[in-house]
């Protein structure tokens, strides 16, 4: 079976595509693809990656949890793919830098997922964010640890994604990555919903404007879905283009535009961060084995 799992970043995602997948539950199943409530295997999951610590699964452990994951009366002989998310699945946000390592608890985690579905097609999802956004948001995430303790003496141009990027590869080196950054999701997201699923071009999915709608003013959605209905968009990256043409015009600066008020960041402290990000994602993306949704 093939099983996609969407596992991170934290503070990238607030449940969305699972929520949108799931509007779409009924006719992926009837394409052979599963996507079950996140009540059926977040806590099973993470109880079954503890429980192993580092050691092979037990016979029957994988085959023990797919049942715990499906709902009753739903035939598992037509399901050809599960469909998961979870953006909390490394850590909590406290403890993305525990020890004063950035997610370090990427290998371990990953490392038990892989292990309990060692037999299956294994797909993991995994977004980045600018450490001058990603930063902020994890510390008001952090349920109000003071930013010292939260950072763990970690300065944050220090924070490469790459390097979690390398250990996730290392922990699960036969899975398929796809890595985006969190930035370009409202122009691929209609793109990220087809990719998780691997549902047809062909076949009409609801929830495809969700993301874009919440970044656009009411102008901007009246006209995206009046380019739309005149019918001249065919395929994703005619699609793409249109959702980059109408957000560069009707973006809501409510929506996306970040304050960012941390004691001692100045905009010289942002602006380098964000430079060392764009390099860092240049390095992922010559990374072997990593495949990276561009808008």
């Amino acid at each position: 079976m093939e099983i996609a799992y969407h596992i991170g970043a934290n503070c990238t995602d607030d449940d969305r595509l699972m929520k949108a997948l799931m509007k779409n539950a009924d006719p992926l199943l009837k394409a052979g693809i599963a996507v079950p409530g996140p009540s059926r295997y977040r806590g099973q999951i993470r109880e079954a990656v503890q429980i192993l610590d580092g050691a092979p699964a037990a016979p029957g452990a994988r085959d023990a949890l797919i049942e715990e994951i499906f709902e009753k009366g739903v035939d598992q002989v037509r399901v050809k793919r599960l469909v998961m998310s979870n953006w909390r699945f490394l850590c909590v946000p406290r403890r993305i830098f525990e020890n004063g390592v950035f997610y370090e608890q990427a290998t371990p985690k990953v490392r038990g997922l892989a292990e309990i579905f060692s037999g299956d097609d294994l797909h993991l999802y995994f977004a980045l964010r600018n450490p001058a956004t990603f930063v902020p948001v994890v510390l008001e995430a952090a349920d109000g640890m003071p930013y010292r303790d939260l950072m763990n003496g970690l300065d944050p141009r220090d924070l490469m994604w790459s390097d979690v990027i390398e250990r996730i590869r290392v922990a699960a080196p036969a899975a398929q990555l796809t890595v985006w950054c969190n930035e370009d999701t409202p122009f691929i997201w209609p793109a990220l919903l087809r990719d998780i699923s691997n549902i047809d071009a062909e076949t009409e999915i609801e929830g495809e404007l969700d993301l874009l709608d919440r970044v656009l003013t009411a102008e901007g959605r009246s006209a995206l879905r009046a380019r739309l209905a005149k019918g001249d968009v065919v395929d994703i990256d005619g699609q793409r283009a249109l959702l980059s043409e109408v957000l560069s015009q009707h973006a809501d600066p409510k929506e996306v535009e970040q304050m960012i008020d941390i004691p001692g960041w100045s905009q010289a402290l942002v602006d380098e961060l964000t430079a060392t990000y764009e390099a860092d994602v240049a390095r992922i993306l010559q990374m072997p084995g990593v495949r990276f949704v561009l808008p």
